[in-house]
């Protein structure tokens, strides 16, 4: 393959990755009322996204009792792990929705899409009694 061949072929990776990618992460803050529901979207995915895994963590004192993972999915297979049931995945947006909101839920949410190992946005959630 020639120099130029190979400049065309980058240049159209280039193009065909998202603008996205160089953009500064973005942290969103959302206040909740005591047992009231809320639906956070992840923002990694869009309708053209082909989600092969997805995780949605938490870091606060949403993660104090364990594990920062709290629903995953995998394609074919579906929910393969659901810390809590009132964290549920609507398996067609992949938002995240949480039921009976308490106390102990506020903290930093963020998806991880397709194995990344690390977030770009964070929904800041704050409860209220």
């Amino acid at each position: 393959m020639n120099l130029n061949m190979k400049m065309i072929l980058f240049m159209m990776m280039m193009a065909m990755t998202s603008e996205r990618a160089f953009s500064d992460p973005v942290v969103t803050s959302m206040t909740a009322s005591k047992d009231s529901t809320v639906s956070m979207a992840c923002s990694d995915v869009t309708t053209d996204t082909y989600v092969l895994l997805l995780e949605w963590r938490c870091e606060g004192t949403c993660s104090a009792k364990g594990s920062k993972t709290l629903v995953k999915f995998t394609r074919g297979r579906g929910i393969t792990e659901q810390k809590d049931p009132r964290f549920n995945l609507n398996l067609n947006t992949f938002d995240l929705n949480l039921t009976s909101v308490r106390t102990e839920d506020g903290g930093s949410y963020y998806c991880l899409l397709n194995q990344k190992t690390s977030h770009e946005d964070t929904i800041r959630l704050q409860v209220q009694a």
